[in-house]
């Protein structure tokens, strides 16, 4: 097979990654965007930049900033606040929280709290394992006023009577020790010290507290009798000692990215909940030092009703800096990166070539696309773009050929093609689903065998939103999960057996765990699954174990409490919505349960495209029937 025929074909196998999606759903909001270009809205970059280098350059700002963006709907909005948290990231000069405003709350700061640490709880980087959460634990572990030992006390004093006297002593001789630490809230510090323990039942306690929310007896004794905040006020001051222990132990920003503030704006009282919102947001900023709020909006929205805004909180919003209004027509340069990063990463999913001869008709790095495709491309808003390359491909998909191009660039069957729904119907139900998952109070359970029968039942369900067709089968059996990879035909593509290890690494329980699931797994793929990040110390046996599972094709997965409460949440809200008939096509937009990071992880989603084709009844074993959620009944 020549390139030219290699390129193409993977333009055309529909089991790759749809790679001209328009849409940043919330989940891709804390996964490295693979397509962005730099170019693109230069001038916000700059400006959030120069925001970012100010308060992280000492001695910080004394109150924060807020950046206000502008635009109308397709202009790329999300996909800069996505740009923002790379960038904030890969620096390590700040800690990144992403809310969406649809939503019908009264308490927009306990909301804020609630997506605050949703947010810390995803992992800091792509692949690392570490959250957000856990990574600031270490750096209060490793300051200036903890003693040498402090991890090593920690450590040994895992599991024994005497960790919340050693969490109380490490947390008071940090406050004591460096003066710069002696604002900090002393419970706060011992919240997060108890993460070092790396037991899943402590974790789901501490964000449970940092949330404000109520424990019982049973989860206070786990995190040293700390006394759940639930006064008014709480959340608000939540918020500002996390950001102030970020500032003290590492010099880090709080960025919280405020998007979709329009969808707000609809039904009754919304001048009401738009002031509050942002009454809220200028409260904080003005109580945290060295803070940046970046505010998402559409033009006509926020012009509509801002002048409902008293005089002060209008100025916060939009003096030092001015906002920025984006751009939304692409420059044929622009149009031209936009394409070339998607083609480039959809050929490397099947290792062809890729080149970049302008003049050569089969190497040039537009290959599949021709001239007369992008013309007329240059102008449209980031959406409309990434829409025809979208209609182009899927149309070479289905008939193995590209579409007739017109001087406008159309296909001559663009009409044909699907897209996805859009409406109030589908905006009403993701609004109901944020109020719902926000407020959902239902812990996870602390057994690995319950965690299992949750994790089946996700597995099971997300095959109805995967647009490859591919779906999974999954059966819980202790704290084990085994799964069937199906393919659009419904043929057996390959097995997992996942197993649930968040047994302490002390003592040898976590290697135990460890090695019974590789013992078990025999022909199928080996996946550990953990509620809290994995140990890091390679000279550990328990770390070269894992290491010696992922060499031999298993995979390893942090699904975090943010995750568990996700997934049962969906449990309830299809419950609750089965009755509405937008539902199905709501969840094949937003994908709630197949974009969560650790779900992904467990099932190998991305890399979903390179499994083999099923041999012909192998063995005798003929081809499993699709899983019921996605076939037998409708959502």
């Amino acid at each position: 097979m020549n390139a030219h025929d290699s390129r193409f074909e993977a333009f055309c196998d529909k089991a790759l990654p749809e790679v001209f999606g328009s849409v940043c759903h919330r989940h891709e909001i804390f996964r490295d965007d693979p397509f962005d270009v730099e170019a693109i809205h230069a001038n916000a970059r700059s400006v959030f930049a120069r925001l970012l280098h100010r308060a992280t350059t000492p001695p910080g700002l004394a109150s924060g900033h807020i950046l206000l963006l502008k635009g109308e709907a397709g202009s790329g909005k999300t996909h800069l606040m996505r740009a923002f948290r790379r960038q904030i990231h890969e620096s390590g000069l700040g800690y990144f929280g992403y809310l969406q405003m649809t939503t019908f709350t009264e308490r927009y700061d306990q909301y804020l709290l609630d997506n605050l640490v949703l947010s810390l709880g995803q992992p800091y980087r792509d692949g690392s394992g570490i959250s957000g959460l856990m990574r600031l634990s270490t750096a209060l572990l490793q300051s200036d006023g903890m003693p040498e030992d402090a991890e090593a006390l920690l450590l040994e004093a895992a599991g024994c009577p005497d960790l919340s006297t050693r969490v109380a002593e490490l947390a008071d001789a940090l406050i004591g020790g460096e003066p710069r630490f002696a604002p900090l809230d002393v419970d706060l510090v011992r919240a997060l010290l108890y993460l070092q323990r790396g037991d899943p039942r402590i974790d789901k306690r501490v964000q449970s507290w940092l949330r404000c929310e109520e424990l019982d007896a049973y989860g206070r004794s786990l995190i040293g009798g700390l006394v759940p905040r639930l006064h008014d006020d709480d959340p608000q001051r939540m918020v500002e000692q996390l950001a102030r222990a970020m500032w003290t132990s590492q010099g880090a920003a709080l960025v919280v990215c405020v998007d979709q503030l329009e969808d707000m704006f609809q039904g009754e009282r919304m001048r009401e909940r738009f002031q509050a919102a942002m009454s809220t947001l200028c409260a904080l900023a003005d109580r945290i030092p060295s803070s940046i709020f970046v505010v998402s909006c559409l033009a006509d929205y926020y012009d509509a009703l801002s002048p409902s805004l008293r005089g002060s909180t209008r100025d916060r919003l939009e003096r030092d800096p001015e906002p920025m209004v984006l751009d939304s027509n692409r420059l044929p340069e622009e149009v031209r990166q936009l394409v070339i990063a998607r083609l480039r990463y959809l050929y490397e999913q099947l290792d062809s070539p890729f080149y970049d001869v302008p003049d050569d008709p089969i190497k040039h790095p537009l290959f599949p696309f021709r001239p007369a495709d992008l013309a007329g491309w240059a102008g449209l808003r980031t959406r409309d773009v990434l829409d025809k390359g979208r209609a182009i491909r899927e149309h070479a998909q289905r008939t193995g050929r590209l579409p007739e191009a017109g001087p406008t660039g159309k296909p001559d069957d663009e009409e044909a093609i699907a897209m996805p729904a859009e409406g109030a119907d589908l905006t009403a139900t993701e609004q109901r689903w944020n109020d719902f998952v926000s407020s959902f109070r239902t812990r996870p359970p602390d057994d690995e065998p319950g965690l299992a029968s949750v994790l089946a039942r996700a597995i099971e369900r997300s095959s109805i939103e995967l647009e490859s067709g591919h779906a999974f089968r999954a059966r819980a059996q202790g704290r084990f999960v085994e799964v069937e990879v199906l393919g659009p035909d419904g043929q057996v593509l390959g097995e997992h057996l996942v197993g649930l290890c968040n047994a302490a690494a002390q003592g040898g329980k976590l290697g135990r765990q460890i090695e019974e699931v590789a013992t078990r797994a025999q022909e199928r793929t080996p996946v550990l699954v953990r509620s809290t990040g994995y140990p890091t110390n390679p000279k550990t046996q328990v770390v070269k174990l894992i290491g010696r599972v992922i060499d031999q094709g298993g995979r390893r997965a942090v699904v975090g409490d943010g995750d568990w409460r996700t997934m049962l949440a969906m449990e309830a809200f299809r419950e609750r919505e089965a009755h509405n008939p937008s539902f199905r096509d709501w969840l094949g937009q937003e994908n709630p349960l197949s974009r969560l990071v650790g779900l992904r992880e467990v099932l190998g989603l991305d890399r979903l495209a390179r499994l083999p084709e099923a041999p012909e009844k192998a063995g005798g074993r003929e081809a499993h029937q699709p899983p019921i959620a996605t076939a037998a009944h409708p959502a």
